[in-house]
């Protein structure tokens, strides 16, 4: 079975009153150093905690074959899931159907291994914050 990392990280975007709008994110998902990224740019979710098990939807709608997946997060998505059971419904289900292992790991930024990505995809991130158009409302 294959072994795939997939790598998740949400950032609120906010608008000038400083009113949270939507989130947005990124995945990765790493096979035997390769690297496919994906950005989102509504997850369409309305807390954190739920835009990133979105993101685990997503990724896990990417794979073909059954895998062993490890999700790597900078936040503990396990917590509060009786609040989120619709998604963690929807992520049993893709994991059953498609065959999938599951696991989870909570990492610092700061890891040796892991914390080269999430610093990337927060230069990705912030660099999209800073792009929305100010005549539009939001975040320059």
């Amino acid at each position: 079975m294959k072994q795939v990392n997939l790598y998740i990280r949400v950032h609120q975007v906010r608008n000038l009153e400083n009113v949270r709008i939507k989130y947005i994110g990124c995945l990765l998902l790493e096979y035997k150093g390769k690297h496919k990224y994906v950005f989102i740019d509504n997850v369409g979710e309305r807390d954190q905690r739920a835009s990133m098990l979105r993101l685990v939807c997503s990724g896990l709608k990417m794979l073909k074959e059954p895998c062993e997946i490890l999700v790597l997060a900078l936040n503990d998505i396990e917590k509060k899931w009786k609040k989120h059971s619709d998604l963690w419904n929807e992520i049993n289900e893709r994991v059953v159907g498609g065959g999938h292992d599951l696991s989870y790991k909570v990492c610092k930024s700061s890891d040796e291994d892991t914390g080269e990505v999430f610093k990337i995809f927060k230069s990705k991130l912030d660099r999209y914050k800073r792009s929305y158009k100010t005549d539009s409302g939001f975040m320059n």
